[in-house]
């Protein structure tokens, strides 16, 4: 029930109650990966790179079958924190597992 309502939130723009909504669900159930990575994704956009660097980190130590969009989104909250090095390491990563990456930052930010 939670999640759907911190979905609503996002759609809806409300970015600091569904931040609150997905925490609620953490602390119930810090397994949720759906919570985890709706949360990190809201950090990214809300430009909270370092709580969205460690929500991904989390993600990708401890859940499976990690795509390559979380590797991607961690690499964007890596640039915004001014660690280029970090974000092309995890483009990389991405780009491995098969995630397209746009060009933009492919061939200008990390020059692969």
């Amino acid at each position: 029930m939670k999640l759907k309502k911190g979905k609503l939130e996002v759609q809806i723009l409300q970015f600091k109650e569904a931040i609150d909504t997905f925490t609620k669900v953490l602390e119930l159930d810090k397994q949720s990966k759906t919570a985890r990575l709706s949360r990190a994704y809201i950090y990214t956009l809300t430009k909270e790179n370092t709580k969205s660097i460690e929500d991904y980190t989390y993600a990708i130590e401890n859940f499976k079958n990690i795509n390559g969009e979380v590797y991607y989104f961690r690499a964007l909250a890596y640039f915004n924190s001014k660690q280029t090095q970090l974000g092309c390491i995890d483009i990389d990563k991405a780009k491995q597992i098969g995630y397209k990456i746009p060009s933009e930052i492919d061939d200008k930010i990390c020059k692969n």
